[in-house]
């Protein structure tokens, strides 16, 4: 009221602010205002004002990524790696459904040792092809999940970019020719004997035992590869098994890695220089 007598005399910094005051108080509801009872009795969004409040505003600023997740919810053909953990969860109970099941370092060591598990088993290291090289358990067939980046298009140019800003020099992408590589390299030594096959990628430690950080376990290359494999209808009489442990852990327990060219990497060398080297 003491502004409105003051507005009368025309000053215009009284007038501007009790304008203010007004309009705030009619759509933020800040004020309780007698002389607009009307207004107050209703929200702001009744008489199409702007409001300010809190929900309001994490409305507007959450939209994009509600728009992005229904984006992808109604088939947007992305990366399983970039999805949301829903798709997590549908693959990790179709893996659980087929009895797929991990395997210790130690126990993997000591199979290692035996002298008939090459008839037994079909090891098979889904790493890509330079750390396999590198470092990996003697017999096992690599087949890669994903591959080195190829190729210098915008989207490869990103990539890079994104693996390079936590100095990692050796991006990645998914390799398409994984279930044919798979077939021609792995498919005759299963069927041959109805054998076992392990799957392992040495560093991802993914794992199927839920967790309260994980309610659904935590993917790795080589759950993921199992879940192709089985969707796409390999593996139908064979068990699948995958190592749940590094293979830090394994030279732990004793296991020599050798590399492709024939050189043996003693436990001892391996634990000195794992994740400079290898």
């Amino acid at each position: 009221r003491a502004l409105m007598r003051s507005s009368s005399h025309g000053n215009p910094l009284l007038i501007f602010t009790y304008a203010a005051l007004v309009h705030f108080g009619a759509t933020g509801q800040v004020l309780r205002n007698d002389a607009f009872p009307r207004i107050m009795k209703q929200p702001a969004s009744a008489y199409g004002i702007r409001s300010f409040s809190a929900s309001a505003r994490l409305k507007k600023w959450t939209e994009p990524c509600r728009t992005k997740v229904r984006a992808e919810a109604g088939g947007d053909k992305l990366r399983a790696e970039e999805r949301t953990g829903t798709e997590w969860r549908r693959e990790s109970d179709m893996l659980r459904s087929r009895n797929v099941t991990h395997i210790k370092a130690e126990t993997l060591a000591a199979m290692l040792q035996e002298k008939d598990f090459d008839s037994r088993f079909v090891l098979v290291d889904v790493n890509h092809k330079p750390k396999f090289d590198r470092a990996h358990i003697p017999g096992s067939i690599n087949v890669e999940k994903h591959r080195l980046i190829e190729g210098w298009g915008p989207r490869e140019i990103l990539t890079r970019v994104n693996y390079g800003l936590f100095f990692d020099f050796e991006g990645t992408q998914p390799n398409p020719n994984f279930l044919d590589d798979f077939r021609s390299q792995v498919t005759p030594a299963l069927n041959d004997g109805n054998k076992v096959l392990i799957l392992v990628d040495g560093d991802l430690l993914g794992t199927l035992t839920p967790s309260s950080f994980f309610p659904h376990g935590k993917p790795s290359n080589a759950l993921r590869s199992a879940f192709v494999l089985l969707s796409n209808g390999e593996c139908v009489n064979n068990r699948v098994l995958f190592l749940e442990d590094s293979f830090e852990e394994l030279a732990r327990n004793g296991v020599t890695m050798v590399t492709s060219g024939g050189d043996s990497i003693d436990p001892e060398q391996y634990l000195r220089l794992s994740g400079i080297l290898y």
